[in-house]
């Protein structure tokens, strides 16, 4: 605007004077245009400062500081550029009057002479970082987009004569590639699920495509190739990629030649095979491994081979690629295999020795339906989901055969684990706090809770004998309950009877023991004084003879288990025998009698008792005190544990007493009547 105000007013007067009409304008031109013409002068400067700090930042850009990396040095730069204009806002005069013109320029001066410094500081920061280049394809890009955007002319000139420092770095990276395609040639690189031999011809890729994305780069540039350090960077790549293309064709070559024969091999193997021709298998969890599926990992290694060299652009031979696009279909047929073993094995693993040898013929059976994956069946067969199937739905019935002879025998054991925890000595309840049942009343009441107990345990065995024919039903499809297929399996069961009753007694017995022996008492035994003897109500051996009795009926207590007959779950008819009123019946209490261990407790129990009895008597010496002075049998405690029996002395204690004050009363008449007659004797004398 203040340039045109004068070019304005020269057109308007050089119209004036073409015209002839009007006076020509004669005005002092210093007038007119010596204030614009300084203004604008100084905006002319105040555009250059401006423009000035837009080239160096154009420069000093993230481009420049990704080629070099040393963005703390370009930062430095970039505070000094900013600094450059700290001057021009701290002027302390109007630049925009003219007489302050001489003090405008003189900064300006020290501006430019700031901008000169920088220039030179910039120069010698593009050669230190051009000598050690992180990118050459990257400072060529940043050279060409310096190119044609504006900057500082000399930076801008001294960075285009760093194209030869660019193809330096560029041979340093193509010599970097070789080491590392020479290095690698043998044992490559490889990405992530990639098969050896595509996955090292894409390593190889990867290298050359990474020299030869700068160097097409660099041929857009025809100046800068032309020279002799653009023709050996050519030569230079060219012989490399030349050694890379060599490699790709003989990888893919060999591959070829191998993978067809291996193939046809690979694919005629049987779906399934048995561990002891694969020594390596182990088995998983402990379960014992009848069959692995075949699907060798090589077969899948050739597939993923055809599908990347595909991708690479080779032509794959015809089988192979048939193959390939079979993928997912043997995918599925690995893991539909694979499942099917996993429930057969973990089924097998389910069952105990007797369910295994209870369930022979129908682990044949199944053993027929998978048995052609093992024999018939291979990798090219037209009927493996129909395989599949066939032997899943197998499995699937076998396995609800199993859960119900598990849960038949779930219902047995805990009909066993019933009788084995079952209390034989129950106690009676207290009728009154800190009593306890008498001798006679504790045996009773033992008695009536073991026959009800018994009662209640031999209807849970008679009961087994019912589920086991079931489970002969779901097994062999009768109901006789003598099958010969499931002897064993009743002779199982009966044992395991046989092993629950045992412990019964056993436990009851050792408990029974235990509680003989302790201080707490099971129950009171009374004593009375039949002068001059303290006895006992009831006797010791009464005692010994009721708690050996209690001992010998739990033992007895299994003849209510009737033995079943050989290779049955029927219980044994009553057997009639010669010379005997009663017929015989066969029960565990034959067995469970003569078990040594059973005698051993009995017979321990019976020591303890006499032991017991023996002990339970009064001293001579102590009870010839207690007729001696009343009150000191007042402080004698009325009861008395000894072991397992509490001892009453509340009569004894009564009768002494009651004997005590009769002998006092006798002795006192005795000598009452005594100084009696002797009074009288006296009296005579004296008259």
């Amino acid at each position: 605007m203040l340039q045109q105000w004068e070019s304005s007013y020269m057109e308007v007067r050089a119209k004036i004077e073409a015209s002839g009409r009007d006076q020509r304008w004669e005005f002092n031109k210093n007038d007119l245009f010596k204030d614009t013409k300084h203004m604008a002068e100084i905006c002319q400067n105040l555009y250059d400062v401006a423009q000035v700090i837009e080239e160096f930042k154009n420069i000093f850009g993230p481009e420049l500081e990704a080629v070099t990396g040393d963005p703390k040095r370009i930062e430095e730069v970039l505070v000094r550029v900013g600094n450059l204009v700290k001057p021009l806002e701290d002027v302390t005069f109007d630049p925009f009057v003219d007489k302050h013109k001489s003090a405008w320029n003189n900064v300006m001066a020290q501006f430019n002479m700031d901008v000169k410094a920088i220039d030179n500081e910039a120069n010698n920061f593009i050669d230190d970082s051009f000598r050690s280049l992180r990118s050459a394809e990257g400072a060529f890009d940043m050279l060409l987009k310096f190119k044609h955007i504006r900057s500082r002319a000399a930076i801008n000139a001294r960075l285009m004569q760093k194209f030869e420092d660019i193809l330096k770095q560029f041979e340093k990276e193509v010599a970097t590639m070789e080491d590392l395609f020479h290095d690698g040639t043998d044992v490559p690189a490889l990405y992530k699920n990639h098969p050896p031999v595509a996955g090292s011809i894409f390593w190889e890729r990867s290298l050359f495509h990474r020299m030869k994305h700068t160097i097409v780069r660099f041929l857009t540039m025809d100046e800068m190739m032309e020279g002799k350090e653009g023709v050996d960077a050519k030569e230079k790549y060219a012989r490399i990629g030349r050694e890379m293309w060599s490699y790709e064709k003989y990888k893919f070559a060999r591959w070829v030649e191998e993978s067809e024969p291996k193939l046809k091999q690979l694919i005629k193997r049987n779906l399934l095979i048995k561990p002891s021709h694969q020594p390596k298998e182990a088995d998983t969890e402990g379960l014992e491994i009848k069959y692995v599926v075949d699907f060798d990992p090589k077969l899948g290694e050739i597939i993923a081979e055809t599908r990347y060299m595909e991708q690479l652009g080779y032509l794959v031979p015809e089988q192979c690629r048939n193959v390939a696009l079979q993928e997912e279909k043997y995918i599925k047929y690995v893991d539909g295999l694979q499942h099917m073993l996993d429930s057969y094995h973990n089924l097998l693993g389910s069952l105990d020795q007797a369910e295994t040898e209870l369930l022979q013929d129908h682990m044949r059976q199944l053993r027929r339906v998978i048995r052609p994956g093992s024999k018939l069946l291979n990798w090219s067969s037209l009927g493996i989901s129909d395989f599949v199937q066939k032997s899943s739905a197998a499995i699937a019935k076998f396995e609800s055969l199993v859960n119900q002879i598990k849960k038949n025998a779930k219902d047995i054991n805990q009909r066993l684990v019933m009788i084995e925890n079952a209390n034989l000595f129950k106690a009676p309840a207290q009728k009154y706090p800190d009593t306890l049942p008498s001798c006679k009343e504790y045996f009773e009441n033992v008695e009536q809770e073991r026959a009800k107990d018994f009662e209640i345990l031999a209807r849970k065995y008679r009961a087994i004998g019912p589920l086991l024919t079931k489970m002969e039903g779901l097994v062999v499809h009768t109901n006789s309950g003598r099958s010969a297929k499931l002897s064993a399996y009743y002779s199982h069961w009966e044992r395991k009877v046989f092993d629950s009753l045992n412990k019964l007694i056993l436990n009851n017995l050792r408990k029974f023991e235990l509680a003989l022996r302790t201080d707490k008492p099971l129950f009171q035994v009374e004593t009375l004084l039949a002068a001059p003897d303290v006895v006992l109500h009831p006797q010791a051996n009464e005692v010994y003879k009721l708690t050996l009795q209690c001992v010998r009926d739990c033992v007895e207590g299994t003849k209510l288990f009737v033995r079943w007959m050989n290779s049955t779950c029927i219980e044994t008819p009553p057997q009639k025998v010669e010379g005997e009123d009663e017929a015989f019946v066969f029960s565990f209490f034959s067995d469970i009698s003569v078990n040594p261990v059973v005698i051993d407790f009995v017979q321990t129990i019976q020591n303890n008792i006499k032991e017991g009895s023996d002990s339970r008597g009064f001293d001579d010496d102590k009870l010839q005190y207690y007729y001696k002075t009343i009150d000191e049998i007042d402080l004698q405690p009325l009861v008395k544990d000894q072991e397992c029996v509490r001892l009453h002395m509340g009569p004894l204690a009564s009768s002494v007493k009651d004997n005590a004050k009769q002998w006092i009363a006798c002795l006192g008449k005795i000598l009452r009547d005594s100084a009696k007659e002797s009074l009288f004797k006296i009296r005579d004398d004296l008259d």
